[in-house]
């Protein structure tokens, strides 16, 4: 099939399977892509957590100080904090899944490079880009199920990655399912 759309005239199957061909393909599967999104929130609340259990042998193995080990631990929770708002509004314009995609690579990446790092200032480096991927991958999984719908994109009139309740919106655009 090619790329370009059907001429005036063809027949009717042709110019909906083309129409097919090039809409958004919808989620085949809701109950694989909420298991897919309750795990990224727990990586995100589990690395919060899971470096205060290792950080006395992060400690001895790195050579940090009392000041380092401070900053491994709450250079993840600032950069976190900070940027969840911007990860938000970055989901509402570029779209929730390219932000999450981009989230969790950037989270996996910065995870493998503090696991693989052997000095203090590479640890707190890759612990505050995890950070920044936590607050990529944060905002855009609980919003497609505000008002009960999934949506590539970002949404027209439904709920806010941001955190905008779906009420508010609908009440500025339409009705909550309107869009989403």
């Amino acid at each position: 099939m090619s790329s370009t759309p059907p001429a005036h005239g063809q027949p009717a199957h042709e110019q909906a399977t083309h129409e097919q061909a090039t809409r958004p393909r919808a989620i085949a599967r809701p109950a694989a892509v909420l298991a897919v999104l309750a795990s990224a929130q727990f990586a995100v609340a589990l690395s919060t957590s899971i470096v205060n259990v290792a950080l006395p042998s992060v400690r001895d193995g790195v050579g940090l100080s009392d000041a380092g080990m401070s900053w491994v631990v709450n250079s993840y929770g600032l950069a976190f904090g900070a940027l969840l708002l911007l990860g938000g509004r970055a989901a509402d314009l570029l779209g929730r899944r390219r932000v999450l995609l981009a989230g969790l690579l950037l989270f996996a990446v910065s995870a493998l490079t503090a696991g693989l790092a052997s000095t203090p200032w590479a640890l707190i480096a890759a612990r505050t880009a995890q950070g920044v991927g936590a607050a990529a991958i944060a905002p855009p999984p609980p919003s497609p199920w505000s008002c009960g719908s999934i949506r590539r994109g970002p949404p027209a009139a439904g709920p806010s990655a941001s955190g905008a309740p779906c009420p508010v919106r609908a009440a500025r655009r339409g009705s909550c399912s309107a869009g989403s």
